[in-house]
């Protein structure tokens, strides 16, 4: 059972301007702005993230900047010079949209102020503080998952007038249309103070029962078939967490039963991740896409319970740094589930009641039970991981904009062909998108491209393939401008067609001379 205890969760994406503003630094004039270098550049390196979302409206609200997915950890910097007037906790009334955020304020050429604003980050991918001057291209923050965001990334906006001066959001994509690529960037920002512990500290360094018995896969066969996709997706959402033990987790709170007649607890707990509906209310989100945060449904409830895990192992994780709590941090993030964050602190550790105690003894001792073995995965079935890869989403709709090194995302709007086919309330992969996964799986994450066809095909991490003679399975082709699919060997391909279908295997008999790409 999922409880709030004493945490308050609500807010969106996008905070209220009016009302979200404990971290903000002291009010400051243009003219109090020391003037920008003119320099500009991007705010992450080329292939680190991929493009996910874009600005304007969605989901019924406003979207005021562009959403760029990438794994926890990933460095982002300044585009331009400023300094930060906010940094940190974005208030208790935005648990649910950046929970975190950096904004950097910045003169322009006519004496104006123009803010940058970066959310999503956990409390130790802050890295700077109120008052740090900032040039462009210094690492200022580590890419996160937390408040109400759907997967890692970095959500950046720019404001013309200020973010906390009455300024106006922008669509980011023009303002940086003409900044520079970011050349190998390694400037920390100018305060001595700053603590840039997730800088120092290798990914996963210090995080105490992270290593448990089995593997990090699925058994083959341990869960139903329409919560497995589900679960695999949703344990990329924080290193604390992963597909065997959600599993346990599932099958603890509801033994995997699901939809409207599934049980209600006595409590009043519903749906497979068993949430309070004060939690749900806070909390829920429509993550399969079908316009209804529903309790009931596999995909909202079961990415719920990651976002809400992960939101549970940061916020014990910080009471453990602070000597607040003691214990295995993984027993403290079911305890703060399953009891309640607040009664997790009150009582120093994992909650003492009986429930609360067999809950997270099963689950641990349960976790075996789900776990695969994992191994260097050799060539399967297709004879090439990259397929392999992209052939676990057979059927999955085609979502434009969809798809990224973690699983299928929701699409973007395209003012077209994809909204007409409903593409923005889709999870989905667009072609790009697939192969943006099956790469990424395929290398353990190594290598992440970008999402655009051309730019996959002539990346300089990869090795072309100009004669079909020459093809191998899992060799990314690009049939023609517009478009890409993997070659599986035999004539056929794996591909995320287009607006409306779904991702399919297609026969397809190559030309002579071919346009393709070989990822090792």
């Amino acid at each position: 059972m999922a409880l709030m205890g004493a945490l308050v969760m609500c807010g969106s994406d996008n905070p209220d301007p009016d009302n979200c503003l404990p971290t903000q630094g002291p009010s400051r004039s243009p003219n109090s702005l020391r003037a920008a270098t003119g320099k500009k550049v991007q705010p992450m390196v080329t292939g680190t993230y991929t493009f996910t979302s874009g600005f304007g409206p969605r989901w019924g609200t406003s979207h005021n900047g562009i959403d760029l997915a990438a794994p926890i950890g990933t460095p982002f910097y300044a585009p331009i010079d400023g300094i930060v007037v906010a940094a940190g906790d974005s208030g208790a009334s935005d648990a649910n949209g950046f929970d975190n955020w950096i904004i950097v304020d910045s003169a322009t050429a006519d004496g104006s102020t123009i803010s940058t604003v970066y959310g999503h980050m956990f409390p130790d991918g802050v890295l700077v503080s109120v008052g740090d001057e900032v040039r462009a291209g210094d690492l200022i923050g580590l890419v996160g998952n937390a408040g109400g965001s759907t997967g890692p990334h970095l959500h950046f906006e720019v404001w013309p007038g200020g973010r906390l001066d009455g300024g106006s959001p922008i669509d980011p994509m023009p303002w940086l249309a003409d900044a520079s690529e970011l050349d190998a960037p390694q400037q920390r920002p100018t305060s001595p103070n700053v603590q840039l512990v997730a800088a120092e500290t290798p990914l996963g360094a210090g995080c105490t029962g992270l290593t448990r018995p089995g593997g990090r896969s699925l058994a083959p066969g341990s869960v139903p078939e329409e919560f497995r996709e589900w679960i695999v997706k949703a344990a990329q959402t924080c290193e604390a967490i992963d597909a065997p033990l959600l599993a346990s987790q599932l099958y603890a709170e509801n033994q995997f039963r699901h939809g409207p007649s599934s049980p209600v607890s006595p409590a009043g707990a519903r749906g497979p991740g068993q949430f309070m509906p004060a939690t749900w209310a806070s909390i829920g989100q429509d993550y399969d896409g079908d316009g209804v945060a529903d309790v009931n449904s596999i995909g909202d409830s079961v990415m719920a319970m990651a976002a809400y895990d992960c939101q549970m192992w940061e916020q014990t994780q910080q009471w453990l740094r602070e000597g607040k709590v003691s214990g295995d941090g993984t027993e403290l993030m079911l305890s703060a589930y399953n009891c309640g964050p607040g009664n997790t602190l009150a009582s120093g550790g994992v909650c003492g009641n009986a429930e609360t105690t067999s809950y997270v003894r099963n689950i641990l001792a349960g976790r075996a039970d789900f776990a695969g073995v994992d191994q260097p995965r050799p060539p399967s079935v297709s004879g090439s991981r990259v397929v392999d890869a992209a052939l676990g989403w057979l059927g999955t709709d085609y979502a434009w904009g969809g798809g990224d090194a973690t699983g299928p995302t929701r699409g973007i709007a395209d003012g077209g062909v994809a909204d007409e086919h409903g593409d923005h309330n889709k999870v989905g992969f667009d072609c790009s998108g697939l192969v943006v996964y099956a790469v990424a799986q395929a290398t353990d994450g190594r290598i992440v491209l970008p999402q655009q066809d051309s730019a996959q095909v002539n990346d300089p991490r990869g090795t072309p393939v100009t004669e079909a003679a020459d093809l191998q399975p899992g060799d990314i082709v690009q049939p023609y401008p517009g478009h890409v699919w993997i070659w599986m060997g035999d004539n056929k391909v794996v591909e995320a067609p287009q607006s409306g279908e779904k991702v399919r295997i297609t026969e397809w008999t190559p030309p002579k001379h071919v346009t393709a790409i070989r990822f090792t």
